[in-house]
């Protein structure tokens, strides 16, 4: 299935969505709300359409994203895909993660580098990702041997 829009959402608890495969193009973000999008086993999901020159920022706090960047709330990735095997996101700028705990395989790749804003960003509950000078580099994995 594939979600062509500006932005898309399921806001209540009692939202779902059943797929395979999912493949966002969402030009406006990745907020999906309180529901969940259940993922079959062996299903994957991408993320197209990243705006050029767009940095991507992630974050559950939308006032971390300036006008125009392309925010992607932790809430999304950790709770609302629900059993795809991971998550990936590329960029052409930079990927900012600002405080927060990502609870799944997660692959980023930013031309200009991956950075980690508030000096945390924490990988299935206790590992804490430390990046020298806070910019990781451009490709940042977090993948766990159970996933």
């Amino acid at each position: 299935m594939t979600i062509t829009a500006n932005t898309a959402e399921l806001p209540t608890n009692t939202d779902s969505l059943a797929v395979k495969n999912l493949t966002l193009n969402l030009s406006g973000g990745i907020d999906l709300g309180n529901g969940k999008v259940h993922g079959a086993e062996g299903g994957n999901i991408k993320v197209g359409n990243v705006p050029t020159g767009k940095d991507i920022v992630i974050s559950d706090n939308a006032s971390d994203a300036a006008a125009g960047d392309f925010r992607i709330s932790y809430r999304t990735i950790n709770d609302t895909l629900d059993g795809f095997k991971g998550f990936d996101v590329a960029g052409d700028q930079h990927v900012y993660f600002y405080g927060g705990a990502v609870k799944k395989s997660l692959i980023v790749a930013g031309k200009q580098g991956v950075v980690v804003r508030d000096d945390r960003l924490y990988y299935r509950g206790w590992h804490q990702v430390r990046c020298q000078y806070r910019i990781c580099q451009q490709i940042l994995v977090l993948q766990s041997s159970d996933q």
